[in-house]
């Protein structure tokens, strides 16, 4: 009977193990880069954390915060690529394709209510990025 305790003692201490691991890392290690569009940046770390860059004709929209990806998605949290309100939200993305250069996502856009106006009206679309190669 004391045997079965802790064998249960030890399997319940590494599932918790496992559990806290899976929480603290980024389950895609592909994913893991920058990756570029036109007027976009986005690197994506190890340690769970994004940093995005928009720019064009002298405008800049720089956000940092925290993201969860795993095989087949990727939510960036406190995210408002806009920047329409000072309220954020996350942007949960599918991936549609990813390989060692490219990746296609499906983002589900949110719509977002400021003062009765309907902001962010653009429907769920399709982005495709490149990763951006160091050795320039």
């Amino acid at each position: 009977m004391k045997k079965a305790i802790y064998i249960l003692s030890a399997l319940a201490m590494l599932m918790a193990s496992c559990s806290t691991h899976r929480n603290m890392t980024v389950n895609n290690s592909l994913l893991i880069g920058t990756w570029e569009q036109p007027n976009v940046t986005l690197d994506l770390k190890a340690n769970g954390h994004y940093d995005y860059l928009y720019k064009e004709d002298g405008y800049s929209n720089k956000q940092s915060g925290r993201y969860f990806a795993d095989k087949d998605s990727v939510v960036l949290y406190g995210f408002y690529p806009q920047a329409y309100t000072p309220e954020s939200k996350n942007e949960r993305w599918t991936i549609r394709k990813l390989t060692s250069d490219s990746l296609t996502v499906y983002v589900h856009k949110a719509t977002v209510v400021l003062n009765g106006n309907t902001l962010n009206t653009a429907g769920n679309e399709t982005e495709i990025f490149t990763r951006k190669n160091d050795n320039k």
